[in-house]
């Protein structure tokens, strides 16, 4: 799905995704826009943890969600395969 769609299903602005990709709540998704006019696609995975984001800013701080996100990536990354 691309970033419109992700931020019409999680009830936020386009501009609120970016944002928190910006800051580092979300990491680009697989594939990134590339130049003007180009959409970044997002696997359902990727929505999946987009999803979390809305009910931590309920009860966390920026740097609290920023750091909980990266460790969420670590920890899956470090999965063995």
């Amino acid at each position: 799905m691309n970033t419109p769609t992700v931020a019409e299903r999680l009830g936020v602005s386009i501009p609120q995704v970016l944002s928190w990709i910006r800051i580092g709540f979300l990491p680009e998704p697989s594939v990134p826009a590339r130049g003007h006019g180009s959409r970044r696609v997002w696997t359902e995975d990727e929505f999946l943890e987009a999803s979390l984001i809305p009910g931590l800013k309920l009860i966390m701080n920026t740097d609290a969600i920023r750091d909980l996100m990266y460790l969420r990536r670590l920890r899956r990354n470090d999965t063995p395969t």
